[in-house]
């Protein structure tokens, strides 16, 4: 297959399709999930840019809930640097199968009511590119971009190294 030969050749029906990957309203956010090395954090909105963690431990978000309502704005808008490819299996060979991270995203209820509801976003993160793709970084120093894929989907996709490596922050 041409593209283990040279990944920079990608198919023009994934290079050309749209890097938007997300659009929801952020506002209807109930629940973040983060699970990464066998740690889960989980984090309530509470209201107007305020957010609780309710896993590991329970505690409001004093110093960094602007941020994490700034990472939250960002999941509802989300794009891409690159589409990689399309598959079926295989995750494995992209760090996607188990995924090095994983973001879930549910909305409030139906009701308006401030429980969960239906998942809005269940997004894998995996490897780091190869080689050759690290050419996409954003500057000199920054992280590489990374394979990531939404749940359910086919695609597999690159997202910002840098941008990856803030989801792993522990919040305070």
């Amino acid at each position: 297959l041409a593209l283990e030969k040279n990944p920079l050749l990608v198919p023009s029906y994934v290079f050309f399709r749209r890097r938007l990957l997300t659009a929801f309203d952020h506002a209807q956010v109930a629940t973040v999930a983060l699970e990464a090395d066998g740690v889960r954090r989980v984090y309530k909105a509470v209201g107007r840019g305020y957010w609780q963690m309710l896993e590991p431990e329970t505690r409001l978000l004093e110093n960094d809930s602007t941020a994490f309502d700034v990472l939250v704005i960002k999941l509802s808008r989300l794009s891409c640097q690159l589409f990689y490819a399309e598959i079926r299996d295989d995750w494995a060979k992209f760090g996607l199968d188990p995924p090095r991270l994983r973001v879930v995203v549910t909305f409030r209820s139906a009701d308006g009511a401030r429980g969960p509801g239906e998942t809005a976003l269940s997004l894998d993160v995996g490897g780091p590119a190869s080689d050759m793709l690290r050419s996409l970084r954003t500057g000199p120093g920054k992280e590489p971009p990374v394979f990531a894929r939404l749940a359910r989907e086919p695609a597999v996709f690159l997202l910002d190294g840098e941008w990856v490596k803030s989801l792993t922050r522990d919040f305070r």
